[in-house]
């Protein structure tokens, strides 16, 4: 399977204080995606179907780190060697599909590993894969209809987010009125101060993923 740098950066969102097997990124064909219970981040792999099986004809023929393409393989991946992975992933000026880490035949039951080329030297990652049932996240995700859909500027949404946590707000209201009217966002200080937030939304021709429609 190949993955990109988006698939391995979400590993920054790990935060399993708790259960030591969620302190990884969780990898399938489909999809890699990280929990801490609170929260639940999914990228979906670059390549599927037929597009997969041409990248992977496309990848540079490296002795002794072939690809492993066989199907339904999962497994947790520590978050500190995605981080590894996501720095040596070539950034631009190769073959668009130097610029992701596939997964070798050297993978194991009890590792894995991951491998990137930038036509001059290869860069392998491996590690141990986290032990522990991964949660069946696919119960939690929305199988029904979204009742109202918004877009947002995500650098405004994080701005926001990094003010409210600089302000140590413990929880935050969000108040939607509509597609084309702003979302308020409320949240209270320790010192008992009333925050409010208006975000302006943003027009979007983005589409709810098909895995995420059954049930409709």
């Amino acid at each position: 399977m190949i993955y990109n740098r988006n698939n391995f950066s979400i590993g920054s969102l790990c935060d399993g204080e708790k259960r030591y097997y969620l302190h990884g990124v969780h990898f399938t064909p489909e999809h890699t995606e990280v929990t801490n219970g609170h929260y639940l981040a999914r990228v979906t792999t670059p390549f599927s179907g037929k597009a997969l099986k041409e990248a992977l004809n496309d990848l540079p023929k490296v002795e002794h780190y072939e690809p492993k393409n066989n199907g339904r393989e999962e497994f947790t991946f520590p978050a500190k060697e995605c981080a590894e992975v996501e720095r040596v992933i070539p950034k631009g000026g190769y073959s668009s599909v130097l610029n992701n880490a596939w997964i070798t035949e050297n993978t194991t039951e009890e590792e894995a590993e991951f491998v990137t080329y930038d036509l001059s030297a290869t860069k392998p990652i491996k590690a141990r894969k986290i032990e522990g049932q991964w949660v069946n996240s696919d119960t939690i995700m929305p199988k029904n209809k979204p009742e109202m859909t918004l877009g947002f500027n995500p650098e405004y949404m994080l701005n926001i987010c990094k003010v409210f946590k600089k302000m140590k707000l413990k929880t935050i209201r969000l108040d939607l009125y509509g597609a084309k009217n702003a979302m308020r966002m409320i949240g209270r200080t320790e010192e008992g101060q009333d925050v409010t937030v208006l975000l302006m939304p943003m027009e979007t021709d983005l589409k709810v993923p098909e895995e995420n429609k059954q049930g409709e």
